[in-house]
Order: structure tokens, then C-alpha cells, then sequence
């Protein structure tokens, strides 16, 4: 019997965040002929516009259990999906999914409950459709959910039982409704597009979830150095003083010479000693192993679908959000210092075990600041950062004025330059009397920065010191210098050039990405998009960007002649 069911939704924006997430709280109700309507069901979901969340992704989606391991397992600060779920072979799991998942809004599934007596009469099918037919849900958002949670408490509704007999029948209920794994992880995702190859990927194609323990999940600490004592000992070892490191150096050392397969043990998460160092950092316990003949356990996956480099590179990911939430909190910038060097050192050193051909050191500093490519400027300055740069730059420089636009004298007033978004980088009163030749030295900065994104190494670091050095060396690509030395000689600086071409590749970057634009013969990286990053490098941390620090502040003639201190610029700013 066909049931007339009906789903009304309410839509509330969030309080603390209402540009960022809205509540969409479904009621399912069953219509009876005399038109009343009688309570089976309810669904919750979340739709978050990460692009309104910017550098905040992680903040804002951490108030809550269950979207804080969603928003940290699958997506990067800046909600982008992490891209080893995109692109590596084995975390990629099926691969159905590609860059589209980073184009619309996110819609996570909080919970759907159905009342017992209605259950498997396709009642939770009919929700679910009636959520993702929503105006406001289009083609390109994802709709994700967690049908197996390991934590209980991120369900909602504690009616919902957590034994295997009831994840397996709700993983089957999203299965059935077309959602697939999204990787490796314990979250499933449906793509609103019907031509999207998730949809037609048969189920059997799916891979394992690694987040489901194949071993027995409870690992006490009596356990682990009762029956694990390599493993303790590496874990333990948090003083790291010569002493104590060459305590863990006998240790391992002596058991492997009592018997060698301990050097090769698993505890109850399938982590064996190297796995363990590897999450540690521990240098010396590494080299120890791996000079023992642990490199047969490089490419053994522990019960999280980790292998001891990957234990590594999630906990200086750790780190570095870490660090960056502490930057925000005291400066209001998303940036870091870069990794800790024994931690990296210890990456380094699996890496180079496994087949990387660069020395220590080498590696030091070209992964310093998170660089995936190996081919990072300085570690830090990206060819697709480059590529977004450039574009910009040649977008402000060659930029012709408007044709019913006609300058009639020497001088330009701020009145006639309101098209030109990059002379709003430049201080008001320098702006009010800007000259033509001030104007074309201003866009001449540009053309030399493009000269110097366009070489190799870091020369083509677009520093304000290396725009400098180009100026004094004389050299020009088909335009006068003279213009450029007028632009400084009337109090122009270089910064103002930086500071705008930086948030102009920022704001074409995200374009970029909301509009799906395919540049995919530019190797991707993690620096891709650090333009707070950036700024750090170029050393710009003090100044924000350009309309919102004159308008907050006015007149710079003050500030350009006070050296403040990064406590002073806290203070005032």
C-alpha cells in the first residue's frame, strides 16, 4: 500500500555563524484521509557554505562532535577535500570522486529517523529524495553522511542502535540511495548530478572502510607494554633527552637480538614499532629499525589503513593546525611557522627508505612548509600559486581603461580610477593625487613582477627585496623605468603592488574552483592556495589587505614611519 507521505522542511540560519551553516530540519508526517497529519519521522541536516567559512572551516564545523572528525577526517581548512582521498592510489579508494566535490556546498546528514512500525516501506527513501530535490540543494553540492560512526556519542538520537547487525543495515539504506564511500573513510557521499560516475559505481567496486578496527579496538597502556614493549617504550618516550633516547635505542636493539621478528610486531591497531616512531617522530628509533631490517614493514597498513609515513604526515598535519589556530587567534592570519625539524627529519627518513631519491636535507627544505609537489619554490611557492599569480598580475598590468573613459590632464583623481579595484591598494592621500605617470609606474611594478614569477629558482620569488633589485638593475621588457622610479620617488611602494596582487590571485583562485575551471597540467599541491602563507614569506604579516586597511586606519603617513612591533600591530589593529 502506497502511504501519502509528506516532508516539510524549516530552514535556520546558524547563530554563531549564520553566513556559514543553516540548519534544515525535516519533518515527515503520514497524511490521513480526513487531512490530518500523524508524526513518523524526522531528518536533520547542515548545509555549509565553506567559502563563506574561508580560513575558519575547521573553527566553525568543531562546535559540534560529529561535523569537527567529519570536517578534519575528509576536508583541509579551507573545506577543500583532502586530496590524497582525490588522488592517491590507495586512499582514493574507488575514485569516483574527483575535483567536482569542492565546487558546491556541503549538505551533511546529521540524522534520519524513522518510527519503528514504518520502517522498510521505503518511507527513508522518500526522505532522502525530498532533501536533495530542495531549491536551494543544486547539482553541484555533495551530500554527506556517516552511517557507522565509532564514537556513539556523535549520534544524535541514541535510538540508534550501534550493533553491527544495525551499521550494516544502514550502510545498506545509503548504499541503496546511491551514496558511496568517499575514499577510504567511514562517510559515504551522493552527488546531486544523475551523470555523476558515483551513481552508476556498483557497490562491489566500493573498498573497505579504514576506519573500522580489524583487531580489537581496547588498547590499555598495561596491555601495550606488557604485551607490546617496543611499541611503549617508543610512545613513552616524551623527554627525548640523550639518556632516555638511548634507553629506547637498547631496547630495541636487545629484543631484536632475543628475536628478531619483535622488531616486526603488531599491536591490537595493527601499528607495529615503526608505525609507532613513525606517529612519535622518534629519528633515532627509526634509523634503528630500519638499520635492523624494518623496512619490510614501510608499506604495512595498520587497522587505520595507515603505513609509518603516514602516521608521521598525520601528526605534523596535527601540528600545523595547531599552529595556524594559534595564529589566527593572535594575528587573525591562517599561517605557521613550518614543521618541527625532528618530526620532519623522521618523514624525511622513512621517505628516503622508501624510495625517494633526495638527502636529508634537501628534504628539510623542500617540505618545511607542507609542499606535495617537490617542486615548491623555497618549499613554499607552488607552480600553480605561480600560475595564479601571474595571471593576475598580467590582468592589473595590462589592463586598458575604459573606452568612454578619456584622462584630460596630468592628474587623477580618485573619482576616476573607482573601476580599478588594484589602485585601492594604494593610500588615500597618495591616491587623491595621483599623475598619470604615477598611475602607469604603479602597473609597471606589475609587468616586473610577471618578469620575475617567470624565472627559475628563487629568483622568481616576487619579494618587494627582489622587485627592488630588479628595478636597480636596469633591465625592462618593452617599458620604461622611469615610470617605476617616479611611482617610489612620489612615496609609491613596492608592498602596495604585493599586497594587491596577492589578494587579486586569491579572490581568481576560489573563482576558479566555485566555477570548476580545469588546469589540470599544473601539478597540484599543498600550497596551492596558502596566500596567508605567502604573505608570511613576503613578509606582509603587518599590513592587511589594502581597501580594509585604509579603511580601518585611514591615512598611512603615520604608520609607514613607525617600525611596530607584531604585539603593537595586535594591539592597535
Amino acid at each position: 500500500m502506497d502511504l501519502n507521505i509528506s516532508v516539510s522542511f524549516r530552514r535556520k540560519q546558524d547563530v554563531d555563524d549564520p553566513g556559514c551553516i543553516q540548519t534544515l530540519q525535516g519533518t515527515v508526517g503520514l497524511r490521513a484521509d480526513d487531512g490530518s497529519s500523524q508524526y513518523v519521522g524526522s531528518i536533520k541536516a547542515y548545509r555549509i557554505d565553506r567559502r563563506a567559512c574561508k580560513e575558519e572551516f575547521y573553527d566553525i564545523l568543531g562546535c559540534r562532535g560529529e561535523t569537527r572528525r567529519f570536517s578534519r577526517a575528509c576536508f583541509d581548512k579551507l573545506g577543500f577535500v583532502h586530496s590524497r582521498l582525490l588522488m592517491d592510489e590507495y586512499h582514493k579508494g574507488s575514485g569516483c570522486w574527483q575535483e567536482e566535490v569542492n565546487r558546491g556546498k556541503i549538505v551533511y546528514i546529521s540524522n534520519i529517523f524513522i518510527e519503528e512500525q514504518y520502517r522498510s516501506r521505503g518511507i527513508g527513501s522518500r526522505v532522502l529524495k525530498a532533501l536533495v530535490d530542495l531549491d536551494y540543494v543544486n547539482d553541484v553540492d555533495i551530500v554527506y553522511c556517516e552511517p557507522v560512526s565509532p564514537d556513539p556519542s556523535d549520534i544524535e538520537d541514541q535510538t540508534l542502535s550501534m550493533d553491527p547487525s544495525s551499521q550494516a543495515r544502514r550502510t545498506s539504506f545509503f548504499h541503496k540511495n546511491g551514496f558511496r564511500r568517499l575514499g577510504r573513510t567511514s562517510w559515504l557521499a551522493f552527488s546531486c548530478d544523475p551523470s555523476h560516475p558515483s551513481r552508476s559505481l556498483d557497490i562491489s567496486d566500493e573498498p573497505r572502510d579504514d576506519s573500522q578496527f580489524s583487531h580489537d579496538p581496547v588498547m590499555t597502556g598495561k596491555i601495550c607494554q606488557s604485551d607490546f614493549p617496543l611499541n611503549w617504550a617508543i610512545l613513552s618516550d616524551k623527554e627525548r633527552s640523550p639518556s632516555s633516547i638511548g634507553r629506547v635505542v637498547a631496547m630495541i636493539r636487545d629484543a631484536h637480538e632475543v628475536s628478531p621478528a619483535a622488531i616486526h610486531a603488531q599491536d591490537p591497531i595493527g601499528a607495529t614499532p615503526l608505525h609507532m616512531a613513525g606517529m612519535c617522530g622518534h629519528v633515532q628509533a627509526i634509523r634503528t629499525l630500519l638499520e635492523l631490517g624494518a623496512s619490510s614493514d614501510l608499506n604495512i597498513r595498520n587497522s587505520y589503513g595507515k603505513t609509518p609515513s603516514d602516521c608521521c604526515i598525520e601528526e605534523l598535519e596535527e601540528i600545523r593546525r595547531s599552529q595556524e589556530r594559534t595564529w589566527r587567534q593572535m594575528m587573525g592570519i591562517s599561517c605557521w611557522a613550518g614543521f618541527p625539524e625532528t618530526k620532519l627529519r623522521a618523514l624525511g627518513i622513512l621517505r628516503h627508505a622508501m624510495g625517494l631519491e633526495i638527502t636529508e636535507e634537501e628534504f628539510m627544505k623542500q617540505y618545511k612548509f607542507g609542499c606535495t609537489c617537490g617542486s615548491c619554490v623555497d618549499g613554499w611557492l607552488s607552480k600553480r600559486m605561480k600560475y595564479y599569480l601571474i595571471k593576475s598580475a598580467m590582468d592589473i598590468a595590462y589592463k586598458e581603461a575604459p573606452s568612454d573613459r578619456k584622462i584630460h590632464s596630468s592628474l587623477v583623481i580618485s573619482s576616476d580610477i573607482t573601476d580599478f579595484s588594484s589602485f585601492y591598494y594604494i593610500p588615500p592621500n597618495l591616491r587623491k593625487i595621483m599623475s598619470e605617470a604615477y598611475r602607469q609606474g604603479y602597473r609597471n611594478v606589475f609587468r616586473i613582477i610577471i618578469s620575475i614569477l617567470s624565472s627559475q629558482g628563487e629568483s622568481s620569488i616576487p619579494s618587494p627585496d627582489n622587485i627592488k633589485r630588479h628595478i636597480r638593475s636596469g633591465k625592462s621588457d618593452n617599458f620604461n623605468l622611469s615610470s617605476v622610479q617616479h611611482y617610489l620617488d612620489q612615496g609609491g611602494l613596492v608592498d602596495f603592488a604585493v599586497d594587491c596582487l596577492i589578494d587579486s590571485a586569491k579572490r581568481l583562485a576560489f573563482d576558479d574552483i566555485w566555477l570548476g575551471v580545469k588546469d589540470s597540467e599544473i601539478t597540484r599541491c599543498a600550497n596551492d592556495l596558502e596566500f596567508d602563507l605567502i604573505r608570511h614569506q613576503l613578509d606582509l604579516n603587518k599590513m592587511t589587505c589594502g581597501p580594509i586597511r585604509w579603511t580601518n586606519k585611514g591615512d598611512l603617513d603615520n604608520m609607514l614611519k613607525e617600525d611596530l612591533s607584531m604585539e603593537d600591530d595586535l594591539e592597535d589593529w
